[in-house]
């Protein structure tokens, strides 16, 4: 499994704390300029004053320091007072590579989401590798939402691993033979397995990533749809650092999707 961030709001946590000062101020947000955006919210008294910066001749680091420091501390408020809807303005896309299709309809599942995947009418899977079970592709404690705490036997699993394999091979070998032989891919499909890899891309606002990784994250979800959601956690570490750490420290928390 590959992830990579294709594309994103530019400065995503800014178009957040923008979007929030817009819900509580009697100004027009975009008249309002970034540093005062930035200020605290006092949510009780539903009044903002706005502090100007008193730094005396402020270097660039010195004043970037202080903005970025104000921009945390705002949304960390809205993330502790549960105010998600601000979230919901910038988005990301995803490119993920060679997961399978009990991944793909794992996550497709999130409807606030949007997805393609990879077409298995028109592209050619018998040269692609089945993702193989990580039940079976090593002998660690693995666990599992329906059978709890899984440690088979090693001659089980070495047992199960060589019979996987054999029908994988015989499966994309069909496949093969039946596409060479005139039979149109779009029903050479049929014989492929849950285990083909595919390539998605997935793109959703912050909101909704976090939902999928609260979801999708959990110590009990599948191991394959696990993975990537800590790989695309990571990615958002780039480019939404406050919103990923604070995240991290707290999921999961209910976000209302």
């Amino acid at each position: 499994m590959k992830v990579e961030l294709l594309d994103y709001t530019d400065k995503p946590e800014k178009t957040v704390a923008m979007a929030a000062r817009n819900d509580y101020s009697d100004d027009w947000v975009a008249d309002v300029g970034y540093e005062a955006a930035m200020e605290p919210i006092d949510f009780d008294q539903g009044d903002y004053e706005w502090v100007e910066d008193n730094l005396a001749e402020p270097s660039w680091d010195d004043a970037r320091t202080e903005l970025e420091a104000k921009k945390k501390s705002l949304l960390e408020q809205l993330l502790d007072r549960e105010h998600y809807g601000v979230f919901e303005h910038p988005s990301a896309s995803f490119a993920i590579n060679d997961v399978s299709r009990s991944l793909m309809a794992q996550l497709t599942r999130h409807r606030h989401m949007s997805f393609d995947v990879q077409s298995q009418r028109y592209v050619d899977f018998e040269d692609k590798d089945i993702v193989v079970p990580e039940t079976l592709r090593d002998s660690d404690e693995h666990l599992s939402r329906d059978a709890g705490l899984v440690d088979l036997d090693e001659d089980v699993r070495q047992e199960y691993r060589q019979r996987y394999d054999e029908l994988m091979d015989d499966l994309t070998e069909f496949y093969g033979d039946a596409v060479e032989d005139g039979v149109p891919k779009e029903d050479a499909r049929f014989a492929l397995p849950i285990g083909s890899p595919v390539n998605i891309v997935a793109s959703g606002n912050l909101r909704s990533l976090m939902h999928v990784m609260n979801i999708r994250g959990k110590a009990n979800a599948q191991w394959e749809v696990r993975e990537l959601a800590d790989e695309m956690n990571d990615e958002l570490h780039e480019v939404a650092p406050i919103t990923a750490n604070y995240f991290e420290e707290n999921a999961p928390f209910k976000l209302g999707l």
